[in-house]
């Protein structure tokens, strides 16, 4: 279960995501998926598979006036993570999780049929924000 959660000064996953990235920063790496991790980190992972299956999303926001909408989170896959760069560091692997979660979230919200019927387009509009980079 994946609680979405918009306020005035943006999302929890936003949040999140955030301080992973200043994570990578504080220890001079990148946080683009491209990029080299740094050659002094001890532990660098390559990815063959990651699946996230079967997870729901429980999301709030201003526009829906106090009540959540939960949907299903469409399937993400992963493959070869971290392969071209020969590894990279557990934080780059949570960005780029967290950003696929987002990224799914996103093409959920564009179709969730009771997210329009209980928050009208404004609530569609408002949860989409910050999504949408």
């Amino acid at each position: 279960m994946i609680v979405y959660e918009r306020g005035d000064r943006g999302t929890n996953l936003d949040a999140i995501q955030k301080r992973i990235e200043g994570y990578i920063k504080s220890k001079g790496a990148s946080t683009d998926a491209s990029a080299e991790a740094p050659s002094g980190t001890s532990h660098r992972l390559v990815v063959e598979r990651l699946s996230i299956r079967g997870a729901k999303v429980t999301m709030t926001n201003p526009g829906l006036k106090g009540q959540g909408v939960s949907f299903d989170l469409p399937d993400i896959e992963l493959r070869d993570v971290g392969k071209r760069q020969n590894g990279i560091t557990p934080s780059q692997l949570a960005n780029i999780v967290t950003g696929a979660i987002l990224a799914r979230i996103a093409q959920r919200v564009l179709t969730n049929i009771e997210l329009l019927r209980r928050g009208g387009v404004e609530g569609a509009i408002d949860a989409l924000k910050g999504l949408i980079h």
